[in-house]
C-alpha cells in the first residue's frame, strides 16, 4: 500500500509538471498532502474514530487523481485570469470565481456518490464505512484547500516566464511545450468538432448511450458478463494507529 500510495503520488506530480507550468503545478499537487493529513486528523479523533489500515490507505490513494481535480481546474482558471488583470488578487478572485460553482458541485457529487457505502447496516458496510468515510473526508478538505488555501498562494506567485538558462530546465520546457501542443491539437481538431457534431444530433446521441447502457445491463443479466465480488479484510484493530 505505501508503495502503492507513493507511485501514485509522484505519477499525478509528474502528469501536473508537463501540462501545468512547474510552480503551478507544485500548488496544485500540494493539495494533496493537506488533504490527506487533514482527512487522517479528523479521522482519528472519537467522533469519527477511523482507523489507519489497509481499507482507509486503499481509499486515501484512490482519492489522490481525485483530490487535485478542482485544484486543477482553480488553478488554470486563476492563471488564465492573471494574464488578463494587472492587479494579481483582481484575477485570482475573478479566477476563482469563475469555476467555483462548478467545482464545489463536482465534489459534492463525488461526495454523494461514496455516501451509500456508509448506509450499509452488515459486516461489509463496516469495511467499506471506513473506504468511503476517509474518501469523503478527504474531498471536504480538497473543497477547503483549493477554494481558500490555494489561491492565496496563486496571488503571490509569480506567472511572468523567463528563458531557462540551464539545459535541463530547456528541456523541460520543450517537453511542456510539445504536450500542450498536442493537448491544444486534440482540443481543438477532434475534439470540439466531435462536440458540435454531438450536439447537433443529440437525439441520435441520446439513443445511442441509452441503448449502449441498456446493452450492458441485459449482458449483467443474461450472464454474459461475469461478476465476482470478494474482499478479504481482517476483522481486528492489530494494525491501528490511533
Amino acid at each position: 500500500m505505501k508503495t502503492n500510495g507513493v507511485q501514485g503520488l509522484l505519477l499525478v506530480v509528474l502528469m501536473l509538471s508537463v501540462f501545468l507550468k512547474v510552480r503551478l503545478a507544485f500548488w496544485v499537487a500540494m493539495g494533496i498532502p493537506i488533504s490527506v493529513m487533514g482527512a487522517l486528523a479528523v479521522a482519528g479523533t472519537g467522533w469519527v474514530d477511523y482507523s489507519l489500515n489497509d481499507i482507509t490507505t486503499f481509499g486515501l490513494i484512490i482519492a489522490l487523481g481525485i483530490l487535485v481535480d478542482d485544484a486543477v481546474v482553480v488553478g488554470e482558471s486563476v492563471f488564465e485570469e492573471r494574464l488578463k488583470h494587472k492587479d494579481a488578487y483582481a484575477g485570482t478572485e475573478a479566477g476563482v470565481e469563475k469555476v467555483a460553482v462548478a467545482t464545489v458541485f463536482g465534489i459534492l457529487t463525488t461526495i454523494a456518490a461514496f455516501v451509500p457505502m456508509l448506509l450499509m447496516d452488515n459486516p461489509l458496510g463496516k469495511v467499506l464505512a471506513g473506504f468511503s468515510g476517509i474518501v469523503i473526508l478527504a474531498l471536504i478538505f480538497s473543497l477547503i484547500e483549493s477554494k481558500f488555501i490555494l489561491p492565496a498562494h496563486l496571488a503571490h506567485l509569480n506567472l511572468d516566464s523567463h528563458p531557462p538558462r540551464f539545459l535541463l530546465a530547456r528541456l523541460w520546457r520543450r517537453i511542456q511545450q510539445t504536450a500542450r501542443r498536442g493537448l491544444l491539437g486534440i482540443r481543438d481538431h477532434i475534439y470540439a468538432p466531435l462536440l458540435k457534431h454531438a450536439l447537433r444530433q443529440r437525439y441520435a446521441v441520446l439513443v445511442m448511450f441509452i441503448t449502449a447502457g441498456t446493452l450492458g445491463l441485459g449482458m449483467l443479466y443474461m450472464g454474459k458478463v461475469r461478476t465476482v465480488f470478494s474482499l478479504m479484510f481482517q476483522a481486528s484493530s492489530s494494525g491501528s494507529i490511533w
